[in-house]
């Protein structure tokens, strides 16, 4: 996250008149936008990111209504470029250290795909934008897709070392969130580790996704047998731990 003096808005009253969840969702959006107060407005790609350990407790669905939320309110603006759904904080007012953006404004976003609609000629008008349309054009498309594609790209990396009974778009989803999480958690998953948990949850197939949520619940580290009869346990230190 960009190093920055914040700007305190407890005094806000287009704030103050969120609802609570609306009002989490601008907390951490604060956390994690750029220096121009820009982030993407995928609820897809923000719910691994601002709620890591609460994924089972956020719906995409509800992010989506608290952004238009945050909207209606005037404290961001959503948009569109590219085909990529961005954001930025209205009146961000922070004391910044970069001098580019890694996401296009809502104004720049309309010229740029202006100058896209011209069949991949760019007009004069787009050329003397910044005397660099066309270069600022292909970075900021390169860095959006890069964002929306970041989180998934592990499942393609790791997909070999994936058994073919595990393949299934519901546990592909659960190690997703479960990369994520761990990175979150500083703890990145080696080669080996990966082969190991995946030779156990192809073992705990019927139980494979429960026992990854479960995991990212307690705020574990490693994947853990799950104890029959019951959906939440605390693992004594005899148990197997899957984070080899």
């Amino acid at each position: 996250m960009p190093i920055r003096m914040l700007r305190d808005w407890t005094d806000s009253e287009a704030v103050n008149n969120l609802s609570a969840n609306a009002e989490v969702l601008f907390i951490r959006l604060i956390m994690k936008v750029d220096d121009f107060g820009r982030f993407t407005a995928d609820p897809k790609i923000l719910r691994p990111l601002l709620f890591p350990m609460r994924l089972e407790q956020t719906r995409e669905a509800d992010l989506q209504r608290q952004l238009q939320e945050l909207e209606k309110a005037g404290l961001v603006r959503l948009y569109e470029h590219a085909g990529k759904r961005l954001m930025e904080i209205v009146k961000f007012d922070q004391r910044m250290r970069a001098k580019h953006s890694k996401y296009p404004g809502p104004e720049q976003a309309k010229i740029l795909d202006t100058c896209q609609s011209y069949d991949g000629h760019v007009s004069v008008t787009c050329q003397s934008y910044d005397g660099h349309m066309t270069a600022e054009r292909n970075r900021i498309e390169s860095e959006s897709e890069s964002e929306s594609e970041k989180n998934n790209a592990h499942v393609d990396k790791d997909s070999f070392l994936i058994p073919e009974v595990l393949k299934t778009p519901e546990f592909l989803k659960a190690w997703n969130d479960w990369v994520i999480y761990r990175k979150q958690k500083r703890k990145k998953l080696t080669p080996k580790t990966i082969e190991g948990q995946m030779k156990f949850l192809e073992d705990n197939k019927n139980n494979a996704v429960q026992i990854i949520r479960e995991s990212i619940r307690n705020d574990w580290q490693g994947l853990f047998p799950l104890k029959q009869g019951t959906l939440s346990f605390q693992p004594a230190t005899s148990e197997k731990n899957y984070d080899l």
